[in-house]
């Protein structure tokens, strides 16, 4: 069995947003539409499947001090609209929504 004492852990991409500023707001928005076909296996009795996909991106990122190192709280929200079409006929319309947030603190 390990135990440690220390955890330490960082982005993927370190002091991704050490380059802003304390006390920015930033908001994006995005639109992103995707076609194409799924594959299935051969011997699948569904073939000729394509998928059309909308999907609308809003973001907020606010950046402030804690105890001396800057920190960062954001939020996205995706919207999403995706239509399942086989043999060029619709067959599943559907629609979601993903909301994530997520903070950080830059401890460099």
């Amino acid at each position: 069995m390990f135990i440690s004492s220390v955890v330490r852990a960082q982005d993927l991409e370190p002091r991704s947003y050490a380059v802003f500023p304390a006390g920015l707001h930033a908001a994006a928005f995005s639109y992103t539409y995707s076609t194409g076909n799924v594959i299935t296996a051969f011997a699948s009795p569904v073939q000729e499947l394509d998928v059309k996909n909308n999907v609308f991106n809003v973001g907020y990122v606010q950046t402030f001090t804690l105890f001396g190192k800057l920190a960062r709280v954001a939020r996205v929200c995706h919207l999403g609209f995706w239509m399942v079409l086989l043999s060029s006929v619709e067959l599943i319309p559907a629609a979601r929504v993903q909301d994530s947030i997520t903070a950080g603190l830059n401890l460099e």
